[in-house]
């Protein structure tokens, strides 16, 4: 786990330069976890961290810029103390994983902890971000609101989408960029709206309990955002939104479902420029034996990402 730092954050002006892209890192361990999880290389399990690799790479020569953050989850988060049932669905599917299906998991944690740890910083990637009692999300909307210039997080996560005011999104499933004017196309609303629509529908994911008849707002005919819309003006629904136990569900959720969570108690964190070279490269690809990524086509992606094309 990283120390808390003091350091103030290093922003840079808006020169319609290279845009900052903010990983939502956990999430793209989990999709490597799902897509080259099975990989190994001498009896260690290699597929999240040459599925993370691979697709930092992709997105990194996509948006051609360096200017990468990665930001990880920290286990339990403060929201527990706030909503004790906060992603109790989550730890009790753990409980019932089968011996094979826990050691896949346990290899997906460990192989996180090394690239946030080892790998990362062995390329020569500064920019690698975990701090207690904190999620993924909560870091991305930290740097977000903190940083100048052009930003796309890169994640799934549809709670991000309260920060398409400030920055735009690269849907990691697929594998397109989305904007503000995207997402009121969408959905009807703005993204500072979506924080009411996530505290009335819930999230069923991470196990908040909306208002009961009001399912998590994931498409546009969402009650939650019928009613924000001006569209639902009478019913039982409505009258369930608009009652006194309905208002209070409402305010226990908004907190919850807001990123960053109590962003006072995030200590200041700084980007720093990177460190890449060829030869950090070119170690950690043979440590790894990822073969296909020191190929012709894909090594001449990294160099134009981090060593200008040379």
């Amino acid at each position: 786990m990283k120390k808390r730092s003091s350091m103030k954050l290093n922003t840079v002006k808006k020169d319609g330069s290279k845009p900052y892209l903010i990983f939502d890192a956990t999430a793209i361990a989990y999709a490597a976890f799902y897509s080259t999880g099975s990989l190994t290389y001498r009896g260690k399990q290699t597929g999240v961290i040459y599925g993370f690799v691979r697709r930092l790479m992709n997105i990194g020569y996509k948006y051609k810029t360096d200017k990468m953050i990665f930001c990880w989850d920290a286990g339990k988060s403060y929201r527990h103390n706030h909503y004790p049932q906060y992603k109790r669905n989550r730890e009790k599917k753990k409980i019932e994983f089968s011996p094979a299906e826990k050691k896949l998991h346990d290899g997906l944690l460990f192989q996180s902890l090394q690239l946030n740890h080892e790998i990362l910083p062995r390329m020569g990637l500064r920019n690698s971000f975990c701090v207690l009692d904190y999620e993924a999300d909560d870091l991305v909307a930290y740097f977000v609101n903190k940083l100048n210039g052009s930003k796309i997080i890169v994640g799934d996560d549809s709670d991000l989408y309260q920060l398409l005011d400030r920055s735009d999104m690269h849907l990691l499933k697929k594998n397109k960029r989305v904007n503000k004017k995207w997402f009121k196309k969408k959905f009807g609303i703005h993204p500072d709206q979506w924080v009411e629509a996530k505290a009335i529908g819930g999230c069923a994911i991470d196990n908040i309990i909306g208002i009961q008849g009001v399912a998590d707002p994931k498409s546009p005919s969402s009650k939650a955002l019928k009613y924000i819309r001006g569209e639902l003006n009478a019913g039982k629904i409505y009258d369930r939104i608009t009652s006194k136990e309905g208002q209070q569900i409402i305010t226990r959720n908004r907190p919850i479902v807001t990123v960053p969570y109590l962003p006072d108690l995030i200590p200041r964190l700084m980007y720093r420029r990177h460190k890449v070279t060829r030869n950090k490269l070119l170690r950690e690809f043979d440590r790894w034996h990822f073969v296909s990524m020191l190929e012709d086509d894909n090594f001449k992606k990294w160099q134009r990402i981090f060593l200008h094309g040379t």
